[in-house]
This record gives C-alpha cells, sequence and structure tokens, in this order.
C-alpha cells in the first residue's frame, strides 16, 4: 500500500495503465473494492457486493484511497477493474488482510538501527581496525621499518602517538560518515530522523569498539617479531571476539546450566558484553533500548531488560570505554619508548 500524505492513517494503492501500440490514456473503467472471502471469485457476485466504487478515464497512472472504515480492519478485500463497456475485460487482484497504517517512530528506528546497520558495523568495523592498525603501524613495527625511518627529533613516543591518533581519527570519522548516512535514509523512507543524542551514543560506542582493537593490535605488534604471527593474531583476536564469543558464551550456559531469561542468564550475558571490545556496542543498545540484540549479542536478547539493574549505567559505560581504549595503549606505547 501507499500513505496518503494528508492523512497518514489512511492507506491506498497505484492503479497503472498500459496500452498497446504505444497509447498510454486509459479508456473508461470502473474500479470496484470489495471484500472476499474464500479462493473461489464470481465476478457479478463481487460487483453486487462491492464497498467503494469510483470512475476513471483518461489517466496513466492514478493514486486511489478508497475510504473503507474501521470495519473493512482485519479482513481480505479485493480490487476489481473493468471496461465501462463491457464487465467480462477485468483485472482482478485480491489484498489484505487490511490492517491500520502505523506511522515510523524515534524508538522504531533506535531499534531496527541495531539489528541492521550495527550488525554491520560491529563486523566491519573491528576488522577494518586491525588491518589498518597492522599496515600503518604493525608491520613497519616488526620489519624494523618505523625504527629506520624515524628521525631525531621525532621519537618512537610521538611516533605511536601520531600513528593512533590518525587511526582512531579515521576510524570515528568512518563511523559517524556511516551513522549520518543511515539517517539520512531512514529519512527518505520513513520521514523519522534518529534522535540527535541516540547518535551520539552509537557514535561514541562504535568508535570505541575501533579505537580498541586499533589499541589492541598495536599492543600485540610489541609482542609478536614476524609479520605472519602478528597478521594471524590480529585476525584470530578480530574473531574470537566479533564471531565466536556468542559461541563461548552458548557453551558456558549449557556447561553451567543457566536457564534463558533468567536474571542469572542476563548478568552473565552482560558481564561477557563487558570482557569484550565488540560487546560494547550490545551495552550501549542495552541502556538506550532496555533490549540485548544485535550481531554481538546473543541468544534470548529481545525480552525487555532494566539495564540499571545489571551495572549498566553512563558511568560504568564510560569506564569500561575508556578502558578498552587506554590499557593496551598505554602498554603498547611504554613498550615502544622502553628503548628511546
Amino acid at each position: 500500500g501507499i500513505l496518503e500524505s494528508s492523512n497518514s492513517s489512511n492507506l491506498g494503492f497505484l492503479l497503472f495503465y498500459v496500452g498497446a501500440k504505444g497509447n498510454h490514456t486509459s479508456p473508461p473503467i470502473n474500479v470496484y473494492v470489495g471484500p472476499i472471502s474464500g479462493e473461489k471469485f464470481n465476478i457479478s457476485s463481487f460487483i453486487a457486493n462491492y464497498t467503494w466504487k469510483n470512475q476513471y478515464s483518461n489517466f496513466t497512472y492514478l493514486t486511489i484511497f478508497p475510504n473503507l472504515g474501521a470495519a473493512a480492519i482485519g479482513k481480505s478485500y479485493a480490487v476489481l477493474v473493468d471496461s465501462n463497456t463491457s464487465s467480462t475485460q477485468h483485472i482482478y487482484k485480491p489484498i489484505g488482510p487490511l490492517s491500520t497504517f502505523t506511522p515510523y517512530t524515534a524508538s522504531a528506528i533506535e531499534s531496527s538501527f541495531f539489528s541492521t546497520e550495527g550488525s554491520l558495523l560491529i563486523l566491519f568495523i573491528p576488522l577494518l581496525a586491525v588491518f589498518m592498525a597492522y599496515f600503518t603501524y604493525g608491520k613497519d613495527r616488526v620489519t624494523g621499518v618505523l625504527e629506520s625511518v624515524i628521525k631525531r627529533p621525532i621519537t618512537k613516543g610521538e611516533a605511536i602517538r601520531s600513528r593512533f591518533l590518525a587511526n582512531s581519527v579515521v576510524v570515528s570519522a568512518s563511523i559517524v560518515v556511516a551513522i549520518v548516512v543511515s539517517d539520512l535514509i531512514s529519512y527518505r523512507y520513513f520521514h523519522v530522523y534518529m534522535p540527535f543524542s541516540f547518535m551520539l551514543y552509537v557514535s561514541w560506542a562504535y568508535s570505541i569498539v575501533g579505537i580498541s582493537f586499533v589499541a589492541i593490535s598495536y599492543f600485540f605488534s610489541h609482542l609478536l617479531k614476524s609479520q605472519g604471527a602478528l597478521l594471524g593474531s590480529l585476525i584470530g583476536i578480530f574473531m574470537v571476539f566479533s564471531l565466536f564469543w556468542s559461541v563461548i558464551f552458548d557453551v558456558l550456559v549449557s556447561v553451567f546450566s543457566i536457564p534463558s531469561g533468567t536474571s542469572t542468564y542476563v548478568t552473565f550475558q552482560v558481564a561477557f558484553n563487558y570482557a569484550s571490545p565488540a560487546g560494547y556496542s550490545s551495552l550501549v543498545q542495552l541502556y538506550i533500548t532496555h533490549t540485548l540484540g544485535g550481531f554481538a549479542s546473543f541468544s534470548g536478547g529481545s525480552q525487555s531488560i532494566n539495564p540499571l539493574a545489571y551495572g549498566v549505567t553512563p558511568i560504568l559505560l564510560l569506564i569500561s570505554g575508556i578502558l578498552w581504549v587506554a590499557v593496551p595503549f598505554i602498554i603498547a606505547h611504554q613498550l615502544a619508548v622502553k628503548r628511546d
């Protein structure tokens, strides 16, 4: 159906006419809308019991909004188009069951974001982060290229800080652009913008996810001595935290026989999200929507949850995000400057 802009609760349909030999203007027609029951169609019975009728002519396409009333809700209807001159020439199309139109709300946009765009971001942002960190810092670090290009007064500490800052800006900018584009698409199709506060929350959440993977990649760059070992380890970290974390959770839940949907189950689920950089976005989702769902969360995540009761508060989210970025980077920084 299509929406009538002057009355958002009224739905209708489009009617197109394509004539023979390039004739795009319709002859006079009757349009009937009426209830149907069963699969057998009788044109005489349908015309005798129609609910709505109108006549049209000389059109290429029409937007038709029949006023059927509240009694039509939940029932199956059909549209019949026939010629004014002969009822044997007709087109018949079932529609329904009919329902009222519910406008898309900001809350619905928020929930759908995590299950669609959020699922893609939580997959590709960590992958972007680990490969970017490898090619802009880790590879040069393990091959010795980084030391060879450093000239005084540029130190190793300044080198790691500048590259980490550049990587962080790229990750954050990519996320902001993706969210803004998603918002424009939502407005284009649903005429609803994401709330600005929501955009700030999700930009922060996915930036933390991406930058934390950059920091972890920098940390491993100072632990391993070969390109193959480093790249393999970074891919392994991505797969464990982003892809297999839910599998590990399900295995532990099964081993300890924790029933799905219980308070213990949700507590364990929240703790697992705190223990993974990729789970940070699910914690922000829980705080905003009171549900755990999306790519990085686990089974049973559609129930309504009070985030404060499970330790998901703004302060703890802030501390967790800072720790996931700061701890691995500070260690990597200390290892980098040790021989300055």
